[in-house]
């Protein structure tokens, strides 16, 4: 019961505290972190604020402020050494700024075959000298270098995308396509070039006919997958995707080989809204709506945790009303 995590969070007893880092208040402001430039992003309506954080980063750093010059949708900072920002000021349009010289270099997405127009839908620096940035879009992806004159192509690969997740550390890209969003195409940036991961398929669970809207033939599904339910994780050096099934309470995870994907682990949990995240190849899993975490070592028990499953807290002296 909540009550009693409440009660063992408040003494300590937890895997994962949280401390309150930003507080904003104005309506619309919209705060996200950015994987790449270790950044934490505040985003307005035109403009936006960064503040440094993440390993190796020190909060106590300069941040950067961009206010007024324009709509701001999403931003994105180069990694180390580069000293770009990328900013999308509308559904087509990217504009990426030097944050010393103030050098700007315009980007619009292309039209797709199968509509008269595209949007972008994500976009990523990789830090690698092959490929800096990484475009998203319902028309698929496009893998750019930086030039004198703005982004070079490097490799683009065409089909139909509903969305994307992208993981830094393992410099890949997941692209959702297919009726019900379900088929997963992989790219990864590597040393070498840009390689093609194996086309799969994740397995949505049926949906009971008594929540279905309309009759439902055998093996069919209402519910596509979301961008929400997948997650990009490298475990003691090896690629999983996690599908956070709220609806089945399970978490299933893929193993990514170069030539083929296989559905290794099934783990039942007690929760339907669920979150990951890794800390030393270890996978903790959150039940948010039971306010409790765990750890899984996938090289110990892939079915079980490894120590008993602890309430979320609060640091001492945190309050829970903030972000």
């Amino acid at each position: 019961p909540r009550s009693l995590n409440s009660a063992m969070a408040a003494a300590g007893c937890n895997h994962l505290q949280l401390r309150e880092l930003v507080r904003f208040s104005v309506a619309g402001d919209q705060l996200r972190y950015d994987e790449e430039g270790r950044q934490l992003l505040l985003l307005r309506h035109h403009g936006f604020e960064s503040v440094p954080f993440g390993p190796g980063r020190d909060l106590a750093a300069a941040s950067v402020s961009c206010p007024n010059l324009g709509p701001v949708l999403d931003v994105r900072f180069s990694p180390a050494p580069l000293r770009w920002v990328a900013v999308q000021r509308s559904p087509t349009d990217l504009e990426l700024r030097h944050l010393d010289s103030g050098a700007v270099h315009l980007r619009q997405c292309r039209p797709s075959r199968a509509a008269r127009s595209g949007r972008i839908l994500a976009f990523h620096w990789t830090g690698s000298k092959l490929c800096d940035l990484v475009i998203v879009g319902t028309w698929g992806a496009d893998f750019f270098a930086l030039a004198s004159k703005g982004l070079k192509l490097v490799r683009s690969v065409s089909l139909p995308v509903s969305w994307s997740i992208y993981s830094h550390e393992t410099r890949m890209v997941l692209l959702a396509s297919g009726k019900h969003d379900s088929e997963i195409h992989g790219m990864q940036v590597q040393p070498s070039g840009i390689i093609k991961a194996p086309k799969f398929e994740v397995a949505l669970p049926p949906v009971p006919a008594s929540a279905a809207p309309t009759p439902l033939s055998p093996g069919q599904h209402a519910r596509s997958l979301r961008r929400a339910d997948l997650a990009l994780v490298c475990l003691h050096g090896l690629i999983y995707v996690c599908h956070l099934d709220g609806p089945s309470r399970q978490l299933v995870l893929y193993q990514l080989f170069r030539d083929f994907v296989v559905r290794k682990h099934t783990v039942a949990l007690p929760s339907s809204e669920l979150a990951v995240s890794v800390v030393d190849s270890l996978l903790a899993v959150h039940c948010l709506d039971q306010d409790v975490s765990m750890i899984l070592d996938l090289r110990m028990n892939a079915q079980q945790p490894i120590i008993a499953p602890l309430p979320i807290g609060l640091r001492p002296g945190e309050r829970g009303d903030h972000c």
